[in-house]
């Protein structure tokens, strides 16, 4: 049985698209080359794709070398209500790794990633928040509240697998510092320090598109993106996504919105500033930034 020793699981919008570059980077870390999110441990989450077959699953990581540890980069994971039991059924001793994010910049962060995949527009982002906030969701409404309320997330790896295993990074660690952030998660997975890694921030941009007409040719590319990993050699693929990112068009939140998820979030917060000793107080300022 070929399965992870270890996963990152999560959040969404939490940069966990760059760490994996980030990780790959180490020799003694194997991760697929194309297949970054399988989602075979979270069948109640509505995604596009999902890898069912446990064989197929399994044949992900038959090329790794013996002295690798494997991994898998899947942020439905943490979202999902059946990915603890699952994977402690099929991966008991797999460490976890969790990446968080200022709830209220994660939430805007993933709503703007629909307005660049042509599913929403920008008008729709205060109506939509209202409505969840209601728990008046449409059925087209895709949740992004819901996936900032860590606690209630975390709790359910808390209750399956020792706290040992389980390591909680925020996304600032990653962009502040980085290599110091790596090299504890390093000591974590088991592989030996890093001297330097290679950053790079170009992965999942979000904004709105200066050009719709090549927005929906880049979109349109997006969907077929694991066949161009397989074809493109990764030099050429990332000349690509640069020259998609300068299509966006950043637009920051309102210190009116903040306000709004800020005081949504601010529970949530405080409770898991005490479950993982971390001083979250950025997390509650209400002005934009």
């Amino acid at each position: 049985m070929t399965m992870p020793d270890f996963f990152v699981i999560g959040t969404f919008k939490s940069g966990t698209t760059a760490l994996s570059y980030l990780l790959r980077q180490h020799r003694g870390i194997f991760l697929h080359p194309v297949i970054k999110e399988t989602n075979f441990f979270a069948p109640d989450v509505r995604l596009g794709f999902r890898i069912e077959d446990r064989a197929e699953y399994e044949d992900l990581f038959r090329s790794a070398s013996a002295d690798q540890k494997i991994g898998e980069v899947c942020p439905s994971y943490l979202f999902s209500k059946v990915a603890p039991g699952l994977i402690r059924r099929e991966a008991p001793d797999a460490k976890l790794i969790a990446v968080l994010r200022d709830p209220a910049d994660r939430a805007f962060s993933e709503f703007m990633m629909q307005v660049r995949n042509g599913r929403r527009r920008l008008e729709d982002l205060r109506p939509q928040i209202e409505r969840e906030m209601q728990g008046m969701l449409l059925p087209g409404d895709r949740p992004i509240l819901a996936q900032g309320l860590y606690v209630s997330q975390l709790s359910r790896f808390w209750a399956l697998f020792p706290r040992s295993n389980i390591k909680v990074i925020l996304h600032s660690d990653l962009k502040n510092g980085a290599l110091g952030a790596l090299n504890d998660l390093f000591d974590f997975i088991g592989v030996e320090r890093l001297g330097h890694v290679e950053g790079d921030q170009i992965y999942n941009v979000s904004g709105i598109p200066r050009s719709a007409a090549f927005q929906y040719v880049i979109n349109r590319v997006r969907r077929k993106r694991r066949v161009f990993k397989r074809i493109m050699p990764e030099g050429l693929r990332k000349g690509a996504m640069r020259i998609a990112n300068k299509n966006l068009r950043k637009v920051p939140m309102s210190s009116e919105l903040r306000s709004l998820l800020v005081s949504y979030y601010r529970a949530d917060i405080l409770a898991l500033q005490n479950e993982i000793d971390r001083d979250l107080s950025a997390w509650l300022r209400c002005e934009a930034h």
